[in-house]
């Protein structure tokens, strides 16, 4: 569009107030004069600049618009003087010939992935949840008289910068101009908040919660004053749906009051993760019948909890997908851990929706294989896990995801009996820490039965041999592969290469020489390489040039 063309930066306090102003578009073909309407802040002006002025004219229609120029002579680059008619002076600037935002080169590819959303053409853009009314805008690619993309309505904005990732709005779109500032600002955009450590005070925290009413995220890892946090959200976020809560130090009779708390307010919740953090509350678990559309619990690291409140839970909670009941033996909590008939019982509540399992089998032998529909199953600590019950897996159908540690009481033919069902071939993730007795027999069922197979875990696998590697070699698509401290020399670790050659990540003992690592990186370039130190603990390194 040619003509002066003038835009309009209010005080930040007022931006949320809108009015619709119009500005005059002269023609440079004709002296005809004729109006757009575009939306700007309201008329608390703090910033007015021009851009390429064109042609200029005493024209007395000028009067009767919003805004009048005077003292401008085009040829001259000195400052032009605007004055609103009517009392009110605004500053004078120089003529600029940018664009309405900084295209610097750190911005420059979040502006350009903008404007190809914009120029698609005909696009219909529609809002990210499925859960929410679908809100459908459509418009055409951009004609002559649109200058930029400011120039869209805010709400056109927003439905673009919906397309964007969360780290790209958060970062990126604040820094480009001072106007997508204050759009993403808008609450909409902000339904998730992870907070890790004491780098963000408290206050700040509970300042942001209310600030945003419609959160539906919140995740505090490491947080002081977290009870103060959690009160807050109870009183301003009824409609959080995932809440995070890990290793966070508080009173456990504190926590679990304030859970307790949580679950009675805050009744749309999804996700309640509260890993690490010990409580004891028999009501908390008579409560969650309240949470209609509670999908995921894991209630991981917490001592105090005992059988009969994992057996509440499994009557209340008749939608759970998804059930985390990791390191939650103690020595003290002995008498109160799951026996194999509790677990039947807890198992056949649960059938019918259950398909992620992670659970402590301390004082577990045998173990219900009654949730068919399971695809994510996890058994820690397996000491008493027996061959007949190890023999049931294959009923797990739609098994993909599997985790075995400690199941010192497997047998090679064991493994190789469950592994060579062809209703374990959609397993795509395989962990069998410290499950000695795998052998020769085992890891040969795996790799020629387990095709799909992207990650093996053998870490402690003593019966593991050097020359056993070569079958690895059935695995096309296997990208990570955990050999620490197995019988594994640095001679076959270097022929990996020829067997697995879409290896992206590789976990390997210390006692491997510098020479084989850099002859596995030589040949794999993308390939990397973590050293395990430590055969219980997770202690590791990564390897770098």
């Amino acid at each position: 569009m040619k003509g002066v063309e003038i835009s309009f930066k209010s005080h930040p306090s007022s931006y949320n107030k809108t009015h619709k102003i119009q500005y005059m578009d002269l023609k440079k073909e004709s002296n005809q004069a004729s109006t757009v309407s575009i939306m700007v802040p309201n008329l608390n002006f703090e910033q007015i600049t021009y851009y390429q002025p064109e042609i200029i004219n005493d024209d007395p229609t000028m009067e009767k618009e919003i805004f009048k120029i005077e003292k401008f002579n085009t040829k001259s680059s000195g400052p032009m003087e605007l004055r609103r008619i009517s009392d009110i002076e605004v500053k004078s600037y120089k003529p600029l010939k940018k664009m309405k935002f900084r295209r610097k080169k750190k911005y420059s590819s979040i502006v350009s992935k903008v404007e190809a959303i914009l120029n698609r053409g005909k696009h219909s853009l529609s809002s990210r949840d499925p859960s929410e009314e679908s809100v459908v805008v459509e418009y055409d690619k951009p004609t002559e008289t649109i200058i930029g993309i400011n120039d869209l309505p805010e709400s056109i904005l927003q439905k673009i910068f919906f397309w964007l990732t969360f780290k790209e709005q958060i970062t990126l779109l604040p820094r480009v101009c001072k106007f997508w500032y204050y759009i993403i600002r808008d609450p909409i955009f902000w339904t998730s908040l992870e907070f890790s450590g004491d780098k963000v005070p408290s206050t700040v925290i509970i300042d942001l919660l209310k600030r945003y009413p419609s959160l539906e995220r919140l995740h505090l890892i490491s947080v002081p004053n977290v009870i103060d946090i959690l009160q807050e959200l109870s009183r301003c976020n009824h409609d959080i749906k995932e809440l995070k809560v890990r290793n966070c130090n508080v009173g456990s009779f504190d926590f679990g009051r304030m859970i307790l708390h949580i679950v009675s307010c805050c009744t749309k919740l999804e996700v309640l993760d509260i890993k690490n953090m010990p409580f004891q509350s028999e009501r908390f678990y008579l409560e969650l019948g309240r949470l209609t559309n509670l999908k995921c619990l894991n209630l991981s690291g917490n001592k105090f909890l005992r059988s009969q409140d994992v057996i509440t839970l499994s009557i209340n909670c008749r939608t759970l997908e998804d059930l985390r009941l990791l390191n939650t033996y103690t020595e003290s909590s002995f008498g109160n851990s799951l026996k194999d008939n509790e677990m039947v019982f807890i198992a056949s509540h649960l059938q019918p929706t259950l398909s992620t399992l992670k659970i402590d089998m301390h004082q577990l032998r045998n173990i219900s294989y009654q949730c068919s529909l399971l695809q994510h199953l996890v058994l820690e600590n397996c000491l008493l896990l027996s061959s007949d019950t190890f023999r049931l897996f294959p009923a797990l159908t739609k098994l993909k995801k599997l985790k075995i540690t400690r199941g010192i009481n497997l047998k090679a033919e064991d493994f190789s009996f469950v592994f060579s069902s062809d209703s374990m071939q959609n397993i795509e993730h395989l962990d069998l820490n410290g499950c000695w007795n795998i052998g020769e027999v085992g890891l040969r069922a795996i790799t020629y039965k387990l095709l799909n197979l992207k990650s093996l875990s053998l870490k402690n696998c003593k019966s593991i041999q050097k020359n056993d590697v070569s079958y690895l070699s059935k695995c096309s698509k296997l990208t990570f592969l955990n050999l620490a401290h197995t019988n594994v020399d640095s001679d076959n670790l270097e022929l990996l290469p020829q067997y697995v050659k879409n290896l992206k990540e590789i976990v390997i003992g210390c006692d491997v020489p510098l020479k084989s690592i850099l002859h596995l990186q030589k040949c794999l370039p993308d390939l990397i390489v973590v050293i395990s130190y430590s055969e219980y603990h997770k202690n590791e390194k990564i390897f770098s040039d």
